[in-house]
């Protein structure tokens, strides 16, 4: 059994090491947004979901999976 204070270290590390990436991710998402509302009806919402999805993704990198009541999130 491992020691209660690792534990400790693993929930301060993670995020820790997953905020540069997620940061990146992040700006990329909110420019990819930025660019989807210049954009015509069909390719605005696919930029918009694709952006979300990047969300998505930087917050599984901090440590914290999503969690979606949306079943188009569900896998097919």
């Amino acid at each position: 059994m491992a020691p209660t204070w690792l534990a400790n270290i693993k929930a301060i590390a993670q995020p820790v090491a997953g905020i540069l990436p997620a940061l990146i991710i992040v700006i990329f998402a909110g420019l990819l947004s930025l660019l989807g509302l210049i954009c015509e009806e069909g390719r605005r919402s696919y930029a918009l979901a694709y952006a979300d999805r990047f969300i998505d993704l930087a917050t599984v990198l901090i440590g914290n999976p999503p969690h979606h009541n949306n079943k188009s999130y569900a896998p097919s």
